[in-house]
């Protein structure tokens, strides 16, 4: 009931032809026209015109609404190819809007008044069961949060999507499946194994392997023909020159005898 009171003195206030906010829609298109070039076909009536702006052309049809990219007549809007056609001949582009968005239908849809009703308690009583809602069923999967989007409504322009990269099968290296999908011979691999990518497992497992290894290597000799044999590697012998010879001479011999002026007198051991 409010709201119907709230659009009907809107209305009263409100001097365009069309709703206001399809008169933002159209003005919007009609700025956005001025960056596509219309171009005559030549025909009788002044209404098969092709618009483009390279590499994209559309044909506008003025004489029956419609355009060869569906939103005229989809929306019954003026797209902006619309626009640009309508323009470039001088026509009011107000006047090719569908006659559902004139006030007049605007005002056909709130004309009719909400009556009041009285309160719970003036209503009459019954004796049957409570009407109780509907048990909830919590539907599959995840609940969206973003409303529906119109096909001419604009994207946010600050929002950067994702772009994922093809999946490339790991058996065969092709691109389009994956490993289990595959249905390739797994021999038969495109890429080089060069060209494989490698993980930081697979290299701390190469550093493992690597350490373990022992750094000098054992060879078995096999019996052969030729038998090498280890000869003791000969000693440096110096010989003194035959010039010069060298005599052994005998050590002296150092006798110590006691002086004579000391005389040693043996004494007997006392008796206990």
């Amino acid at each position: 009931m409010d709201r119907y009171v709230k659009m009907k003195s809107m209305i009263g206030r409100y001097k365009g032809r069309i709703c206001p906010r399809i008169h933002k829609k159209l003005e919007i298109e009609k700025s956005n026209s001025r960056t596509w070039t219309p171009r005559w076909s030549g025909d009788d009536d002044l209404s098969v015109y092709e618009v483009s702006m390279y590499p994209r052309k559309y044909i506008v049809d003025i004489s029956k609404n419609t355009c060869t990219c569906g939103s005229w007549a989809l929306s019954g809007i003026p797209c902006v190819h619309a626009c640009s056609a309508l323009g470039s001949v001088g026509k009011n582009i107000e006047d090719f809007v569908h006659s559902y968005y004139n006030m007049t239908s605007f005002a056909l849809a709130y004309e009719p008044c909400v009556l009041p009703i009285n309160g719970p308690d003036l209503w009459p009583q019954s004796n049957r069961d409570t009407i109780l809602p509907p048990p909830y069923r919590k539907q599959p999967g995840k609940p969206k949060k973003r409303r529906r989007r119109e096909h001419d409504e604009p994207r946010n322009t600050y929002r950067v999507l994702r772009i994922h990269a093809p999946g490339k099968c790991r058996k065969c290296g092709q691109v389009g499946h994956n490993k289990r999908s595959c249905k390739n011979d797994p021999t038969n691999e495109t890429t080089p194994p060069s060209q494989t990518a490698v993980g930081p497992s697979s290299l701390r497992r190469k550093i493992m392997f690597r350490r373990r290894q022992p750094s000098h290597t054992i060879e078995i000799a096999t019996p052969s023909d030729d038998i090498v044999q280890s000869q003791p590697a000969p000693t440096s012998q110096t010989k003194p020159p035959s010039d010069i010879v060298v005599q052994s001479q005998p050590v002296p011999t150092i006798q110590t005898e006691p002086p004579s002026d000391i005389v040693v007198q043996s004494q007997p051991a006392p008796t206990i």
